[in-house]
């Protein structure tokens, strides 16, 4: 039994389950664009590469490394759960509706009858 109303804790559980496994698969992605990067681009030892290997051959390969590594994984765990939102949670990021339809000033005139 949830101890919020409507399994609100059991959400947001889920929610939470989705983004961990959404991350651990980007970081799994994450590992292997390294790791691929570090043989298209000549270090020694490819793979098997340690840091030190990498920063003697350039300073940026480490620098892009760390981006990988933390951006894929923020980016999966947020596709997931984007992904998943039910369509009856609203998009916070969207634009609120205008509250009625732009009209021109003119057209809300009361002492001319309407035209045919």
């Amino acid at each position: 039994m949830s101890p919020t109303p409507d399994g609100h804790g059991r959400h947001r559980l889920a929610r939470a389950a989705l983004a961990t496994a959404g991350a651990i698969a980007g970081l799994v992605v994450a590992v292997i664009v390294t790791l691929n990067l570090h043989i298209f681009l000549g270090v020694q030892d490819g793979y098997m590469a340690t840091p030190t290997q990498v920063i003697d051959r350039s300073v940026w390969i480490l620098v892009v490394d760390a981006l990988i590594l933390i951006a894929l994984p923020t980016a999966a765990a947020t596709l997931v759960l984007r992904i998943r939102r039910p369509r009856h949670e609203p998009d916070h990021s969207a634009t609120p509706p205008p509250d009625r339809p732009s009209t021109p000033r003119h057209d809300h005139t009361t002492d001319q009858p309407p035209k045919p």
